[in-house]
């Protein structure tokens, strides 16, 4: 326990001389590169994954009725509310 006491006021001491921001800064690009190496795709599977170009399909078909605009409501006016908020 002497051991790592001592190892972590040496970490402690060096750490602190650095500003917050740069800290959250490096950790945050560490961790960002550690995460795209763990959950980078292996080159076998790339490699088994040709790339295909893609049929085009046709067009869905064109509506031949002209769509009709739905009628206008009123709400109420805000004197119907009776003094709720």
């Amino acid at each position: 326990m002497d051991f790592f006491a001592k190892y972590m006021t040496i970490a402690y001491n060096f750490v602190i001389m650095f500003p917050r921001w740069l800290l959250f800064l490096v950790s945050g690009s560490i961790a960002s590169v550690a995460i795209n190496l763990l959950h980078r795709s292996s080159n076998k599977e790339a490699a088994k994954k040709p790339s295909e170009p893609k049929a085009v399909s046709n067009p869905p078909p064109q509506l031949t009725a002209p769509i009709s605009p739905s009628p206008v409501t009123r709400r109420g006016s805000a004197k119907q509310r009776k003094g709720k908020k």
